[in-house]
């Protein structure tokens, strides 16, 4: 098999993200939005391009889509895939399977965003001052 042809199946994708993906929530002030803030949710993955490829291949065999930047910011110069749109982020929470603990983030709190995102709270000042407490308690 070529490398760059590399890809993982759906068992071990799971098993990626179980065991290294992050979550990171980021609100920033944002005077286009209602309620001054724009928020974004994702799920992180670090790694060697080639992994991260082999990685966005084979969430696109799942139907996720992902984005792969090769260099994340300018303080912190590595790959960086991440996985943001609501629709990706359920269709990932159905990849994992439900009887194996995340290791660097917590499936409830995961679940508790997505269900915020796709019932618009997010669109709130409560559901705001939630998404803030979660990500203050991260």
């Amino acid at each position: 098999m070529l490398e760059g042809s590399l890809m993982y199946s759906k068992e071990t994708l799971a098993g990626i993200l179980l065991s290294n993906a992050t979550l990171q929530i980021q609100a920033n002030k944002d005077t286009a939005y209602s309620l001054g803030y724009s928020l974004k949710i994702k799920l992180v993955l670090r790694g060697r391009p080639e992994y991260l490829e082999a990685v966005h291949r084979s969430l696109l065999q799942q139907h996720i889509n992902s984005n792969i930047r090769l260099v994340e910011s300018k303080n912190r110069p590595k790959p960086i895939l991440y996985i943001s749109r609501i629709e990706d982020l359920i269709k990932t929470q159905i990849l994992l399977p439900r009887n194996i603990p995340c290791n660097k983030f917590d499936r409830s709190v995961f679940e508790r965003l997505i269900e915020m995102l796709y019932n618009k709270e997010h669109l709130t000042l409560k559901g705001l001052d939630e998404i803030i407490k979660i990500k203050e308690a991260l």
